[in-house]
């Protein structure tokens, strides 16, 4: 995954220090996204869903994370139409395949 860090940079100001530790913040609350994503999907509980997405969304932003963005968006519309629990399942995977990459290229950035 390509990860576009110009925005990043220019709000570290070649702090690496600041850096550092932002990209900890960021890795941490992107897993924490991974690890509650499906519960808050299979439930179909979209205000937490909806929540966690506005927690998320400076990161998203900042790093130009689009298919995120795109893929919640999808995801909100499979669950407001009633998607069946397979469908979410598969949605949900697309999605943690995509953060874990993410993650990844946080890491490698650390």
């Amino acid at each position: 995954m390509q990860i576009n860090f110009e925005n990043f940079d220019k709000l570290t100001m070649g702090d690496s220090e600041f850096a550092h530790d932002l990209l900890q913040i960021y890795i941490r609350e992107l897993e924490e996204y991974v690890g509650e994503v499906e519960e808050f999907l299979l439930d179909k509980d979209l205000p937490k869903f909806r929540l966690k997405n506005h927690d998320l969304r400076t990161i998203v932003k900042t790093l130009s994370l689009d298919q995120i963005t795109e893929l919640q968006e999808k995801l909100k519309s499979s669950v407001a139409r009633n998607f069946s629990q397979e469908q979410l399942v598969a949605q949900v995977a697309e999605m943690k395949s995509i953060l874990h990459e993410a993650i990844s290229a946080l890491k490698e950035k650390l």
